[in-house]
């Protein structure tokens, strides 16, 4: 009977031992995850700085354009005289340089536009990224909180950014169609001076 005793304690303290590491599992799990969400949060948090200079550097390059073609206009008007003849190359050069220094211009914009929305976009990562375990630690209803966390996920990674990319290729398709009809209308002006 001794040895039944002794089987039974043992077979108890495996169980309690067994316990024991599940719930050192359990909280293993719940340091890593939120460690994971802190690196997460400070590398989209890294990511979205770069994005806002990267936005702010190309908005200010788009506004030296266009000084600097203001200025670039101001000086060519000036040069030519009343009574001056001005040829054709000269004014198709000038045109030239002054539609290159917009497009350059409108492309620095719309750069710094979409570097932006990054950004804020990132930044919003970041912060929910640093702050939905907090917001979840008093929740005790473990499905709610897995359920969530799936939430997030999906909202961050899953089907919002294919909608967006749908709506960024319908505005492209729309911009690479006005600037072929503006080229096709000054390809009719050309034939027909």
């Amino acid at each position: 009977m001794a040895d039944l005793s002794d089987v039974t304690n043992m077979k108890r303290r495996a169980e309690e031992r067994l316990t024991e590491i599940d719930q050192l599992h359990r909280d293993v799990e719940k340091v890593s995850s939120k460690a994971a969400a802190a690196i997460l949060a400070k590398d989209y948090g890294s990511y979205s700085t770069r994005e806002w200079v990267s936005g702010v550097i190309a908005y200010v390059l788009g506004f030296a354009a266009l000084i600097a073609l203001g200025y670039y206009l101001l000086e060519t008007i000036s040069d030519v005289s009343k009574d001056e003849s001005v040829s054709w190359q000269y004014v198709a050069l000038k045109l030239g340089l002054t539609l290159t220094a917009i497009a350059a211009s409108g492309v620095a914009f719309q750069f710094g536009s979409h570097a932006l929305t990054r950004a804020a976009t990132n930044k919003r990562v970041q912060l929910e990224l640093g702050t939905i375990g907090t917001f979840l630690a008093d929740v005790d209803d473990d499905a709610a909180v897995q359920q969530a966390k799936v939430d997030f996920v999906n909202r961050m990674f899953g089907r919002a950014w294919e909608e967006k990319s749908a709506a960024t290729q319908d505005g492209t398709t729309l911009n690479v169609s006005a600037l072929s009809t503006a080229a096709d209308a000054f390809r009719r002006m050309q034939g027909g001076a």
